[in-house]
């Protein structure tokens, strides 16, 4: 890069106090004159680039630089040359922010005065700027030139047509990629424009329709990524050796010799994707009248492209046709497998050949996977066969750091005792999990072109997952979501994965590049792969035979030294909960394959079985007589406990672990969570209405208004079980959340969570909108509370769709305390609790502006035609009528939320098995993340809305519920769990 070259120079970086532009044809155009200590002065063209130019015009509002002309294009100036080298990027905002060398140092004369004619020079009152970050690629973030000001552009309505036209404007080529600008940030104007619309005849944004002004807000600016076949057009005549020629003026020509030396040409190797420089000649040009288009080439070390290196004007020249520069690279390439897997070979003075793989491993197979921009490198094996030809390289001996194969040390080219059975081969991995504990787990990122791309949680499911987790080797999915391991900084691949389940690599998998998969919010998925699973044990997947997954195979643990401990690690790990048993003697069946753990030593509160003693994998002494299993808590439906009933009512939540004590009600008081077999409470560090308002809807006690008075009904005893919990607000379950960990807190009693509040519409679902605040129901204020504001409240009520407009009404209430006003979501909320609003009492509204508006009633949901109630085709019913659901995008997170909404236990399959229903098809496209309380809390299309026939209605497979019995005595309920078989 330029800023590294000018490292070595003395830097000043400021002082000038005038710039302007002399002789073009208006102030956008013309010779650049800086002022400095009261006196002008000129620019020397010796190092004045277009990245230089482009500020400048940026500068002097004057759009971007279409040219940066020396020689005096714009006539010879007077006085002093200010400075001989600028280190512009190209994307300052004034030419201060560029480090120059010292002033008045320069060795040039006024016939080397700079020049810039900039794209506002033409006329055009709409122009772009992009930045030059890559090699071969121009991108970078989008701003217009318009009325007069530059102008951030948001993403409304932006897409691959506007980003094309960009492109071409820009004479960057073509777009490859339109996105939002994750990777370079939002501008920092407060001047947006939107609604720019072009087709694909447009070669210019001022013929496409034109711009409104816009309110920033939080949208993201757009971005684009070009092809950039601006560059100079060049080719070697045999490939990657031969006659180097340029394309100018309509026809193929040839560059001279003179003065090139071998970092240019090795530039121009590395331009044309041959790599390396292995022989700088002169030859004959072979060619009668063969123009010759470029002379006295010599590109300096910042320079990045031919483009940019000086040399004299396009067809002036002063060599014969037997000077003409001929050139030799070297190549690499992978044979036999894929573009980043195969058999290794080079080639050098014109032959192919392979490579030994004597001393070769993984820091060999590392160069060669970075040298093609293939990622990191995941074997150096042999599998790709052998070769023919010459063995070019021996003994390669790279450290891993090397940019190029043949910069690491190896034995003299040609030389070696070799055969073709040992060439060297090698796979690459253009997957990865990064920001997370270990390999196996992370943000996913695919490295697509040159660069590494994260994937948005909307275009990936369980089957994409499953595969990733194989390819990886690390065994099966735990756990996916969006936003789990942070978001990256590079840009998203805005491609729907679609896989099979029986692909072995991610990029096997489908990607329609299509409208579908763009991601309309940013949200980086995660992924948590366990290289363990449960076999042949019950349907919910937390009891069975323990297998590992090493070296792509799976194999058993013995079970001679297999205890309690061991097995709550394995359970925790998995995600089912602490371990009840640790059978062994094959309980669940003899395996099959490698025994890989024997002698484990877990303590109980390690991550996963890894970090735990043992002896290595598969150095064993059992058979799989001795096969080790797991029973893990999650496997019963329900713990051992009593609950006392108190009077009137009693309210049965979805997994009877959590209770309201001290309280006016069931639905009131500190809540307290059954765990390990004893009550404790919850610490109310991090605590807020998202958290109160899954434990209100898994009690079945309508929605939380206010999160926590602490100590209000008086400290518990015993354990804390939980701290820090964080839940996005419309989970099913308190247990989905995330936390510290069982037991792991910093807090006594006194920060005991407790007293939870309520919210209503007056009718049911339509009236006034009321909440129950500091022990007393009060009014919503109207004020600044729009459609999808009260539509979210229809959905947090379980009210289905709004169905009218935000109306201002008298209250209802004769004490009509104003609880909440300004009340409005920005549309990304998991829940209303994250709306802002005025302070909790603050308001400026009068007792007939209350908010009150209609929504659908409350939808129901059903499965027909399936073995029992927890199978079947799925069906909701919306007003009166019931339809079914499109089969479109669904899968298995979606199951999920169907079996946990009819307390139907777990997913095992998402199946067309039951038939076509009739009637209406009332939900398509539904995507829910898992954690949705209902169905229709999950994104979908409008209701009713889809292009589906009845033959894609969706079904639904969950494991059921366990039997339980309830035995009563007195005024207390025992809840038994009955083992399978028992009576």
């Amino acid at each position: 890069m330029v800023s590294s070259f000018l490292c070595h120079f003395s830097v000043f970086c400021t002082g000038y106090t005038g710039y302007r532009l002399v002789n073009g044809t208006d102030s956008c155009s013309g010779r650049v004159e800086l002022q400095f200590d009261g006196k002008w002065g000129t620019v020397c063209d010796q190092y004045w680039t277009l990245k230089d130019a482009n500020v400048l015009c940026h500068q002097l509002n004057c759009g971007y630089a279409t040219e940066a002309p020396g020689q005096a294009s714009f006539g010879e100036g007077i006085g002093e040359i200010w400075a001989d080298i600028f280190g512009c990027e190209g994307s300052e905002t004034h030419l201060s922010k560029c480090p120059i060398s010292v002033w008045g140092r320069g060795d040039c004369s006024h016939a080397n005065d700079a020049g810039v004619i900039c794209s506002v020079s033409f006329g055009t009152n709409l122009e772009h700027s992009l930045h030059l970050l890559k090699r071969g690629l121009q991108t970078g973030r989008v701003e217009v030139f318009y009325n007069r000001t530059w102008s951030r552009v948001i993403d409304n309505s932006w897409g691959d047509r506007e980003s094309s036209v960009v492109c071409r404007q820009l004479g960057c080529g073509s777009g490859i990629e339109a996105s939002t600008s994750y990777l370079y940030g939002n501008g920092k104007g407060n001047v947006c424009v939107t609604g720019i619309q072009c087709s694909e005849r447009n070669s210019h944004l001022k013929s496409c329709t034109r711009p409104q002004t816009a309110h920033c807000g939080i949208s993201h600016d757009v971005a684009v990524i070009c092809s950039d076949i601006n560059q100079i057009k060049m080719r070697l005549t045999e490939g990657c050796s031969g006659k180097l020629q340029v394309f100018y003026s309509g026809t193929w020509g040839s560059v001279c010799q003179n003065q090139m030396d071998p970092h240019t040409a090795t530039m121009i190797c590395r331009e044309l994707g041959c790599y390396n420089l292995t022989s700088l000649n002169v030859g004959n040009s072979e060619i009668d009248g063969d123009p010759k288009w470029l002379d006295n080439v010599r590109c300096r070390p910042h320079d990045s492209y031919l483009r940019q290196c000086p040399s004299s004007p396009w067809g002036k020249n002063k060599c014969n046709n037997d000077e003409v520069a001929v050139i030799t690279c070297s190549e690499l390439r992978l044979v036999g497998g894929s573009n980043c897997s195969g058999r290794v070979e080079i080639k050098y003075d014109g032959s192919w050949g392979t490579v030994c793989d004597d001393s070769w491993d993984l820091k060999d197979a590392q160069v060669v996977c970075r040298q093609l921009g293939c990622g990191e490198p995941a074997s150096a094996d042999l599998e790709f066969g052998g070769g023919i030809g010459i063995i070019w390289l021996n003994k390669v001996n790279c450290i891993g750091l090397e940019s190029f194969l043949w910069d690491c040390p190896h034995a003299l080219v040609g030389l070696n005792d070799c055969h073709h059975k040992e060439d060297a081969g090698v796979t690459c991995r253009d997957l990865k999990l990064v920001n997370g504990r270990g390999p196996c787990e992370g943000r996913v990122e695919v490295l697509h072109g040159y660069s590494w791309k994260s994937i948005c949680e909307a275009n990936f499911n369980q089957m994409a997952a499953e595969v990733v987790c194989r390819e990886l080797d690390c065994g099966v999915p735990k756990k996916y979501q969006g936003g789990m391991f942070g978001q990256g900084s590079g840009t998203v691949w805005e491609k729907k994965i679609q896989c099979r389940e029986s692909e072995k690599k991610i990029f096997d998998c489908s990607s329609p590049n299509s409208a579908a998969g763009r991601c309309t919010k940013r949200n980086d998925v995660g992924l948590v792969c366990v290289p363990c699973r449960l076999v042949n044990g019950s349907d919910s997947e937390c009891s069975g035979r323990v297998e590992l997954y090493y070296d792509r195979r799976w194999g058993t643990v013995c079970d001679r030294y297999w205890d309690l401990q061991d097995a709550s690690v394995l359970c925790n790990q998995i995600g089912c909960g602490y371990a009840i048993e640790a059978p062994g003697q094959a309980r669940f069946g003899e395996g099959k394959g490698e025994i890989w753990r024997d002698n484990l030593h877990c303590e109980g509160d390690e991550t996963d079985l890894t970090k735990c003693p043992a002896l290595d994998y598969g150095r064993e002494e059992c058979t799989h007589k001795n096969d080790a299993g797991v029973v893990c808590s999650s496997e019963y439906l329900f713990n051992w406990f009593l609950v006392t009933i108190l009077p009137s009512y009693f309210c049965f939540p979805d997994h009877l672990d959590l209770r309201l004590t001290n309280g006016t009600s069931v639905c009131d008081g500190r809540l307290e969570i059954f765990y390990n077999g004893s009550w404790g409470t919850v610490c109310d560090d991090s605590w807020d209405l998202p958290d109160a308002n899954v434990v209100c809807r898994q009690l079945q006690c309508e929605a939380a208004v206010e999160a926590i008075t602490p100590v209000s009904y008086g400290p518990g005893s015993g354990h804390i079980w939980l701290d820090d919990v964080h839940c996005q607000g419309n989970e099913s379950s308190l247990s989905i959340c995330t936390h510290r960990g069982w037991g792991q807190n910093d807090c006594r009693h006194k920060e005991d969570v407790g007293k939870f509040k309520m919210l209503r519409l007056t009718d049911g679902c339509s009236g006034q909108l009321q909440v129950f605040y500091n022990n007393s129901w009060g009014s919503v204020c109207a004020n600044n509370m729009d459609k999808a504001t009260a539509a979210k409240f229809c959905q947090e009520l379980g009210c289905g769709s709004l169905k009218s407009d935000v109306k201002e009404e008298l209250s209802k209430l004769d004490l009509d305390p104003k609880w909440l006003d300004n009340v409005r979501c920005r549309g990304h909320e998991a829940s209303v609790w994250q709306c802002p609003s005025s302070p909790w009492g603050k308001n400026t509204c009068t007792r007939t502006e209350v908010a009150a508006f209609s929504c659908t009633e409350a939808l129901d949901l059903r499965l027909v035609e399936g073995a029992n109630n927890c199978s079947g085709r799925v069906e909701i019913k919306y007003g009166d009528t019931w339809g079914t659901v499109c089969d479109d995008d669904w899968d298995m997170k979606d199951v999920k939320v169907v079996c946990q909404q009819l307390r139907c236990g777990e997913p095992m399959s998402a199946e067309l098995e039951f038939g076509g229903g009739r009637g209406v098809i009332w939900l398509n496209k539904v995507r829910c993340r898992g954690t949705e309380a209902h169905l229709w809390d999950c994104q979908h299309e409008p209701l009713g809305k889809n292009d589906c026939e009845h033959k894609e209605d969706a079904g639904v497979n969950c494991t059921g519920e366990k039997d339980c019995s309830l035995h009563f005595n007195s005024n207390v309920i025992f809840f038994i769990y009955l083992p399978d078989g028992l009576s």
